[in-house]
């Protein structure tokens, strides 16, 4: 044997596989010259392929190992080109008419993304599911109407103007629609029509007509190049328009985004629309366009037990249940009225599920509880400036808000972004805190996003209170102080004032003197503030409940009466009691119709199941308490009501 071929041999495969063992991270001369000479001098080239097709098995083994690990990567990698090229081609031809299919395939997917989820800011990372929540709403022209389904209303009748509070489910409604299309769901009312949603905020350039708005909007979910299916639709009346928030726009550019949009429904006769709007600021700009102009009633009980039913999921103490919540409100009549508006029942859902809050029985309490909790119970840890701060920026921020939509009259909600911060920075000093422009965005930043309570809008140009009331409260709260300042401003405008001059007597320890300053120029607004008012004469009391009594069914004083007959009646101690039973005999004495029809209105408001035993008792023989009844849904116990 030649043992210096063996030997030379066994340094080849030392050599050779100390290379392979170093992860192949080691070049060949690299490792030929650890050993003082160009490895390819050592270890002949010939020798080192007979060597790797001796190993063919690890090296394949090596290869497949790294293409699965790599394989999403990979694919990646592959694909997108592809899809690239795709993405491209489709843009480029999704305004053909031959590729509607397509498109409204893609529209249909952008749209469930967009509106299957409803986000709570003070409930971060876990919104809701757009279909779980949302319940049914009803709409009527008046309080003595008979409610009806919004789905059915927009299927009698082409074109709508719907109106309501903030917070009442405006918005709501029409993403509902939208997403119910894009799932192909039944239920549509209008099933051949495609929906295009544009919040109105968005016309802020009068250099772009309305139609180009709409085929931006579809741009935005993945339809680009509309304009010739925009047009075409339009002609056809395949379209269904809805123009959310009407109240959202700019007050100089309103009159210009009233008349694109009367234009183009003046000019497209068979197009269907539905444009929402704030109920306070709607001034029947679209009287001559539309068929009816409806205002959404407030949820019934049954709709109140839907709407909850998605977070019993998260009640997870023994104590706690959805029919627990709704009993608790039916005990505290005054907060019950607000949980009728879907944003505030959002408010106390979370309140009631995710805290230790527990339900007040006055409005005022109620405010008071829950901001408190909003601005300082939620992730305390992350949050960097005081609750007792944010409070106060917040009554300034109201009061603010409060005296310049007074001044412009413009019906415009809210401040500008610039604004807003002028006021907190004027709040600086006497917080104690540096005055510099980075506090003041920071402290207004926290009360946007770990609140609830202020919104961004516009675009984030403007902000608002989440609800009217919470703006009132807190500029109640900024004058508690100042009784005279109040009065000044309610004298001056009581439309604006009237809320906050109520919920003001909520607050204060005795509010005798403003009532009866109140009641010498307005019994009525008077009369509502013995609802929430803490201490009262008692002889101003029976003095100003006597006077009312007598205007109840004088169409000059509209709704405003009953519903402060409602608010009173509905409180469970002695003043209340008493006209409860005004009203009921009202109802069963009077010969006078309208007195009969403002007495069952108050009734139903009071939300009270012996109010709907008193209607459900008249239903038969007293036409008037026909509809009121009805607006208490599952409050009354008479069956044959529904037929």
């Amino acid at each position: 044997m030649n043992h210096a071929f063996v030997t030379q041999t066994m340094l080849y495969h030392a050599l050779f596989n100390q290379w392979l063992g170093t992860g192949l991270q080691t070049s060949l001369p690299e490792m030929g010259l650890l050993h003082g000479q160009p490895l390819t001098d050592v270890i002949p080239l010939a020798f080192m392929w007979d060597t790797l097709l001796a190993n063919a098995g690890w090296v394949i083994a090596l290869l497949l190992l790294l293409l699965l690990l790599f394989r999403d990567s990979l694919r990646t990698w592959a694909i997108r080109p592809t899809r690239a090229v795709g993405d491209h081609l489709y843009y480029l031809l999704a305004g053909k008419l031959w590729m509607q299919p397509i498109t409204l395939m893609r529209y249909r997917r952008a749209l469930k993304e967009m509106y299957r989820h409803v986000h709570i800011p003070f409930r971060p990372l876990r919104p809701l599911d757009l279909q779980d929540v949302y319940v049914p709403l009803q709409v009527a022209g008046s309080l003595d109407q008979t409610p009806m389904d919004a789905y059915r209303a927009m299927s009698t009748w082409p074109r709508l103007v719907i109106t309501g509070d903030p917070g009442s489910g405006k918005s709501m409604l029409l993403k509902h629609m939208v997403l119910t299309y894009a799932q192909g769901q039944p239920g549509l009312p209008l099933p051949n029509v495609i929906p295009i949603l544009l919040e109105l905020h968005r016309l802020n350039d009068p250099e772009r007509s309305l139609q180009k708005q709409l085929a931006m909007e579809l741009a935005r979910n993945d339809f680009p190049r509309a304009d010739q299916f925009i047009e075409h639709a339009l002609e056809r009346g395949t379209l269904l328009l809805l123009f959310d928030g009407l109240d959202e726009v700019s007050s100089n550019q309103r009159p210009w985004v009233v008349q694109q949009m009367s234009d183009l429904l003046y000019r497209y006769d068979g197009c269907r629309a539905v444009i929402t709007c704030r109920s306070a600021v709607y001034h029947q700009e679209f009287a001559n366009l539309v068929n009816q102009t409806l205002a959404i009633a407030a949820l019934d009980d049954q709709q109140m037990d839907q709407f909850l039913q998605p977070w019993e999921r998260d009640m997870h103490t023994v104590d706690k249940s959805v029919d627990h919540l709704l009993q608790t409100l039916r005990d505290r009549p005054q907060v019950l009225s607000l949980a009728r508006n879907p944003l505030l029942l959002t408010i106390i859902a979370y309140l009631y599920t995710d805290t230790t809050f527990v339900l007040s029985r006055s409005r005022a309490e109620f405010y008071r509880k829950s901001t408190d909790i909003l601005l300082d119970q939620w992730h305390q840890e992350r949050n960097q400036f005081d609750a007792r701060y944010k409070r106060l920026i917040l009554q300034r921020l109201a009061l603010f808000c409060q005296d310049t939509n007074q001044q412009s009259r413009s019906g415009l909600p809210g401040m500008d972004y610039t604004q807003a911060l002028q006021q907190v920075a004027q709040c600086l000093p006497a917080l104690n805190i540096p005055v510099d422009q980075q506090n003041a965005v920071a402290l207004l930043h926290e009360i946007v996003e770990r609140s609830g309570l202020l919104m961004p809008i516009d675009g984030g140009l403007r902000y608002q209170f989440a609800h009217l009331t919470f703006q009132e409260f807190f500029a109640a709260a900024e004058l508690l102080d100042d009784s005279a300042g109040l009065l000044q401003r309610f004298f001056a405008d009581p439309d604006t004032w009237r809320e906050t001059v109520t919920l003001w007597c909520g607050l204060a320890r005795d509010s005798t003197p403003l009532i009866r300053a109140i009641y010498q120029h307005d019994p009525i607004t008077a009369f509502a503030c013995l609802v929430d008012a803490q201490q009262v004469e008692p002889g101003l009391t029976g003095e100003i409940v006597k006077a009312c009594g007598l205007q109840l069914g004088h169409t000059a004083s509209g709704n405003g009466i009953a519903h402060a007959f409602g608010a009173f009646a509905a409180d469970p101690h002695p003043r209340g009691a008493a006209v409860f039973a005004f009203l009921e005999k009202t109802l069963t004495t009077s010969r006078n119709h309208e007195r009969r029809l403002e007495a069952a209105i108050a009734l139903s408001l009071t939300s009270l199941p012996q109010a709907a035993a008193v209607l459900a008792a008249y239903y038969t023989v007293r036409p008037e308490v026909r509809a009121p009844l009805l607006r208490m849904g599952d409050r009354w116990p008479c069956r044959t009501c529904h037929r």
